[in-house]
C-alpha cells in the first residue's frame, strides 16, 4: 500500500492560518480557559518582516481575519509593520501587499482595518529606532483610551537576527503596565545546526522568559496538514487497521511548490532548502501521519517526538538528490543588482 500526502500546491487563501497561532498567544497570556472579560483593551502586534514573503502570503491575511472574527477576550488588535529596509523602499512593497494580499468580501471593512488598526511602516535597524517605536506604542495605546493588554512580536525574519532583536525587545519594547503580557513568536528555521540552535536559545533566554517565547512553524497552520490529523481522528478503526508496518510499504511526503526564489535568494543562499522546508515542514507532515493518536490530544508534541525517535538514520548519499531550477542563478544575479543599488 502506498500513502502519499501533499499540501495541495500553493495555497492562496488560508482563513484559519494564524488565527490558531494567535488564539494560543491570547490564551497563554490571559490564562488558558479563563476567558477574562476585557472589552476595552488592545493587543499591540509588531510584525517584523512585514514586507517579506511570509507576511505577503499568509500573515497579513491572518491578522485581518483575527480582526474580523475578534479575539475571545474582546481585545482589539493594532499592527505595527516593520523591517530593516528604509521607508522609501519598503512602503511601496507593503502597500501593494495590503491592497492585493488581503482578500475580503467587504472592502469598506478592510479600509477601516487598514486606517484604524495598522500603523505606518517603521524601519528598525538601530537602538534609537527600537526605542522610538517602544515609546510610540505606549503613546498610541494611551491615546486610544484602551488598556494595554499585551504585545505580540512576530519575528518573520532570518534566524541570524533573532538574538539581536530579542535584546532590542527586552530593552525597549516591554509593556510598561504590570498586567500586560509579552509574547515573541520565533519562526523556523531555528539556527543552522545544533550548536547554533543552542547558542540562539541561550541568547533568547537571556533576554526573554521561557513563557514569553513561542516557537512556531507556520506550515502547521495549513489546512492540508490539519486534514491529516482530522482524517485520522475521524477514522480510528481504519487508522489502526491500515497504518502499520504490515499494511504500509512506503510513505512519500511531497511538497509541490510552484513558487520560485526570485526576490529572496539571499535568504535561500544562506539557509538553504533543507533547513527551510525539509527538517521542519516535511518532518512535521511525517510526524502527523505516524504519531500515536491515543496520546496526541494532550501531548501531541511528545507524540510527534516519539515518531522522530523511531526513524532510522539513512546514509545521505543513498536518499538525497539535490538540484536547482533552471533560472535560479539568474534570480540570484537580479537580486544582487538590487542589493548593490
Amino acid at each position: 500500500m502506498l500513502w502519499i500526502f501533499d499540501t495541495f500546491g500553493k495555497v492562496k487563501k488560508m482563513n484559519q492560518f494564524l488565527c490558531l497561532i494567535f488564539v494560543v498567544v491570547a490564551t497563554t497570556a490571559l490564562g488558558i480557559g479563563t476567558a477574562r472579560e476585557v472589552p476595552n483593551s488592545r493587543v499591540n502586534v509588531l510584525l517584523l518582516g512585514a514586507s517579506g514573503n511570509l507576511a505577503e502570503k499568509y500573515l497579513w491575511q491572518g491578522f485581518y481575519n483575527i480582526h474580523t472574527t475578534g479575539l475571545r477576550t474582546g481585545d482589539e488588535i493594532h499592527v505595527y509593520p516593520a523591517a530593516t529596509k528604509n521607508f522609501e523602499k519598503a512602503n511601496p512593497i507593503l502597500q501593494r501587499i495590503l491592497v492585493n494580499n488581503i482578500t475580503t468580501t467587504d472592502e469598506e471593512h478592510k479600509k477601516q482595518f487598514l486606517a484604524n488598526n495598522v500603523s505606518p511602516y517603521t524601519q528598525l535597524r538601530s537602538d534609537e529606532q527600537y526605542k522610538a517605536l517602544g515609546e510610540k506604542i505606549k503613546k498610541d495605546t494611551i491615546a486610544s483610551g484602551k488598556r494595554d493588554a499585551g504585545l505580540l512580536v512576530y519575528m518573520s525574519v532570518p534566524p541570524k537576527f533573532f538574538g539581536s532583536i530579542s535584546q532590542y525587545i527586552n530593552d525597549y519594547l516591554r509593556p510598561s503596565s504590570p498586567d500586560a503580557w509579552l509574547r515573541v513568536i520565533v519562526e523556523k528555521p531555528f539556527g543552522v545546526n545544533l550548536m547554533s540552535a543552542k547558542d540562539l536559545a541561550e541568547t533568547l533566554y537571556k533576554n526573554l522568559d521561557v513563557k514569553e517565547i513561542l516557537l512556531v512553524d507556520h506550515y502547521m497552520g495549513k489546512q492540508g496538514l490539519d486534514a491529516i490529523r482530522q482524517l485520522r481522528k475521524a477514522n480510528p478503526e481504519f487508522d489502526k487497521a491500515f497504518l502499520n508496518k504490515n499494511e504500509v510499504s512506503k510513505v512519500e511526503v511531497a511538497m509541490l511548490e510552484t513558487e520560485d526564489c526570485k526576490g529572496r535568494t539571499g535568504f535561500y543562499d544562506e539557509v538553504g532548502v533543507i533547513r527551510d522546508t525539509m527538517q521542519n515542514h516535511l518532518m512535521m507532515m511525517v510526524a502527523l501521519l505516524g504519531m500515536d493518536l491515543e496520546h496526541a490530544d494532550k501531548t501531541e508534541a511528545d507524540a510527534r517526538r516519539a515518531v522522530f525517535d523511531k526513524l532510522q538514520t539513512a546514509a545521505i548519499n543513498d536518499i538525497l538528490h539535490l538540484a536547482q531550477y533552471e533560472d535560479y542563478n539568474n534570480h540570484v544575479n537580479e537580486d544582487r543588482a538590487k542589493w548593490d543599488e
